[in-house]
């Protein structure tokens, strides 16, 4: 693999980490929501900033790896409009 591609490839992996660190802290807020200590299914709450700063550090993870992953593709049309000329 070149190392432009593995560039992608770890940058589109970073996309899906991202996306379940999303998904896994979103599930978080509504345990944090609840109004007792303790949640009907006998669970501990869920820290409700934690799972707000989780949802931001997870979004700030996926545009900048979004953002390695466009910066590779334009490097890439470069490139290739290079060899065109």
């Amino acid at each position: 693999m070149t190392p432009l591609g593995q560039v992608m490839h770890v940058a589109a992996a970073g996309v899906v980490r991202a996306q379940d660190s999303f998904e896994k802290a979103a599930t978080e807020l509504p345990k944090a929501l609840v109004v007792d200590s303790v949640s009907l299914t006998g669970e501990a709450r869920a820290d409700l900033p934690q799972a707000m700063v989780d949802m931001r550090v997870a979004k700030y993870a996926f545009v900048a790896n979004l953002r390695v992953l466009q910066a590779a593709d334009e490097t890439t049309q470069e490139l290739l409009n290079a060899v065109k000329r």
